[in-house]
């Protein structure tokens, strides 16, 4: 059985990425950078299964994508960039910054 890595904000904070830089999707989050997700701009999306930063990030397939987390049995994991209420990644080459 193997140990699950969580990415802490503060190993975020000492990297100097952007956020989408620094997770990739599947990765387990901190509880301060879920607080940052839902602090950074009121949420687009929040309730007991997925957080989504409340500014759009991109347009695909004629909607806007928002950047996601989705709360998994092993807690909440980075899903990347979704249409709104959704956990399915939907842009590979993000160009944003948080």
């Amino acid at each position: 059985m193997s140990v699950k890595t969580i990415k802490t904000y503060s190993q975020w904070s000492e990297s100097r990425k952007d956020l989408s830089e620094f997770l990739q999707i599947g990765d387990i989050v901190d509880e301060e950078i879920v607080d940052f997700c839902l602090n950074v701009l009121p949420p687009k999306t929040w309730n007991n299964s997925i957080i989504q930063i409340g500014e759009a990030v991109d347009f695909v397939e004629g909607k806007q994508t928002y950047s996601t987390l989705k709360n998994t049995s092993d807690g909440w994991i980075w899903a990347g960039t979704c249409h709104k209420g959704q956990t399915e990644n939907k842009v590979n080459e993000l160009n944003y910054t948080f």
